[in-house]
């Protein structure tokens, strides 16, 4: 069978927008890769987009060549555009806007409902979609707000994608189109493993985050020849990490063989002690680590931290590999010398940042990354589009095995509801991060 679907384009003789591709059942075990994406038309260059304000207090978005085709296709986004999370709903709905006027397709109606950033919000917006034809729901942000509107897209049977990464709210038609950090510790930790990593340690904040993340090391590490050899957590406070990072360096124990050593050898006498002793000059510790290698799933400020407090507890990171997720994506850890050297895993940042500039130069503003969430929804959107047939968009649509292709990288859905990512892996350089191992660019090389 061949492609089932090429690179979505722009219709307009003066751009082409190929930034979502959508690979079916094919020959080739490699599936193309998007095109550069290209500006908005004239008409699409700033933040006015043609939004109509209707009687539900909904917006509505329509393409600059829009017409009424009797054919309508309707794309509700429910977004915190009040409330909390009000600045990262606008990104998102500015985001979407983007890519349904890259889409160019006049049969699409972008539909915008405000959540409040709040669960009762999100129920009501819900309401509010199913109420005016919505084929696909975009959102809410929240995984409570996810939690609410689900059971009424379902009970309609609209799927819903949302941008929550709390998997707890995924399955059975609600999708998440987030970056989960189960993925980002796998991939991460499996490349170290890969480059002869053998002892992993994990410093991982207390909660559902750090639980998460440190099960999915464990699961990581399965199968490889490197095993998890120390653990501990920590409050998400400045003053609460100090004792964790102690307790992961064996810092006690290590001081204390130092002071005995030094002891010892100012007892002998010759020149030997003498040379052992100036060996010693300048450490505070004795004695090996139990780990080459150490997770820290934690963002700043508290990643930064940590960095200082590494080498003051004797954490030689030229020695211990560091490793982090996207809590570290976007932010120069470069000025902590604790931190250079360390590998994280993120989608391509050179796609993102081309995003995050276009974005900019649209709306004259520079969206958190979260808008690319946005963004690709709605291309998803329009590419589902293009083979619609005035039924429902299915979950079978959805959940195509090759998947799609967006600002943020490759992505499929599985069948739980989640994303599965293909992401890179980036080294903390100075000056800011480089890729040191590209994103697959199928999912036919992961299987």
């Amino acid at each position: 069978m061949g492609l089932r679907a090429t690179v979505l384009r722009r219709l307009h003789p003066a751009a082409l927008a190929s930034l979502l591709v959508l690979s079916g059942c094919a020959a080739s075990s490699q599936a193309p890769a998007p095109s550069t994406p290209a500006a908005p038309p004239a008409s699409a260059q700033g933040p006015d987009m043609g939004a109509l304000l209707l009687d539900d207090g909904s917006d509505v978005y329509r393409s600059a060549v829009t017409e009424d085709t009797g054919r309508q296709i309707t794309v509700a986004l429910l977004a915190p555009l009040t409330g909390r999370g009000e600045r990262v709903g606008a990104a998102l709905r500015d985001a979407a806007v983007m890519a349904l006027f890259d889409a160019y397709d006049p049969r699409l109606d972008l539909r915008v409902f405000d959540t409040g950033g709040q669960p009762d919000g999100a129920e009501r917006a819900a309401r509010q979609a199913v109420d005016a034809g919505a084929r696909l729901i975009l959102g809410p942000l929240y995984g409570a707000s996810v939690k609410a509107a689900g059971p009424i897209a379902r009970a309609a049977d609209i799927p819903l994608v949302g941008f929550s990464n709390d998997r707890a709210v995924a399955g059975n038609g609600v999708y998440l189109l987030s970056y989960l950090p189960e993925q980002q510790v796998a991939r991460v930790a499996r490349y170290a493993a890969a480059k002869g990593h053998r002892a992993f340690a994990a410093l991982v904040p207390e909660g559902d985050y750090g639980d998460r993340a440190l099960a999915a090391l464990g699961r990581a590490l399965d199968g490889t020849r490197a095993d998890l050899t120390r653990v501990e957590s920590h409050p998400r406070t400045v003053e609460g990490v100090y004792e964790p990072v102690k307790r992961l360096a064996d810092y006690d124990r290590r001081r204390a063989a130092y002071r005995d050593e030094v002891a010892f050898l100012r007892d002998m006498e010759g020149g030997m002690a003498a040379d052992l002793l100036a060996d010693l000059a300048g450490k505070e510790t004795l004695g090996a680590l139990a780990f080459d290698t150490v997770l820290i799933p934690e963002g700043p400020p508290l990643v930064r931290t940590i960095a200082t407090l590494l080498p003051f507890y004797e954490v030689d990171t030229q020695a211990v590999r560091v490793l982090g997720t996207m809590r570290w994506d976007g932010v120069d850890l470069s000025n902590e010398p604790a931190m250079v050297g360390a590998w994280y895993a993120a989608p391509d940042p050179e796609r993102v940042d081309g995003f995050l500039d276009r974005f900019d130069r649209v709306y004259g503003d520079r969206p958190p990354r979260l808008a690319t969430l946005g963004y690709d929804a709605m291309a998803l959107a329009a590419v589902l589009a293009r083979d619609f047939d005035a039924g429902q968009i299915s979950r079978a649509d959805l959940e195509d095995g090759a998947g799609f292709s967006g600002v943020g990288g490759l992505f499929r859905f599985r069948r739980d509801g989640t994303a599965e990512r293909a992401l890179a892996i980036l080294e903390v350089v100075e000056g800011g991060a480089t890729v040191i191992d590209a994103p697959p660019g199928s999912f036919y090389t992961l299987n």
